[in-house]
């Protein structure tokens, strides 16, 4: 937006970049990196306060919203729902699949690691 220009050429580019960085970079710069151009997010908020918006159609809409049941606008919310469920997903399987390990163990010590002193007899 602010040099002009193809936006998929600068999505490819800057997507390169970033899993080129997230693989050879050290963990600890990469992170520190990332923490410090996070800051570049409150330039929404610099906006916001610089910008005049009228307040209250931003904040019914903020607090209420509009539903329409066009394409654009279930394909957001689909897009929504997903990455807010996903990560659940990953976690809620991951712990039942740890319950159904711990749950394997109770039911044959034998298996969990650690000898018991029936082994040693």
């Amino acid at each position: 937006m602010l040099v002009g220009g193809f936006t998929l050429v600068y999505a490819v580019v800057f997507g390169v970049i970033s899993v080129i960085s997230a693989t050879l970079v050290p963990y600890r710069q990469y992170a520190e990196l990332l923490k410090w151009s996070a800051l570049v997010l409150f330039v929404y908020v610099a906006t916001a306060l610089i910008v005049h918006v009228p307040l209250k159609p931003v904040l019914m809409g903020t607090f209420i919203p509009s539903l329409t049941f066009s394409n654009s606008y279930l394909t957001a919310l689909t897009a929504v729902f997903g990455t807010t469920i996903s990560p659940y997903l990953f976690f809620w399987q991951a712990s039942l699949e740890v319950q159904e390990q711990k749950a394997a163990r109770e039911r044959n010590p034998s298996q969990g690691g650690s000898q018991s002193g029936e082994a040693a007899a």
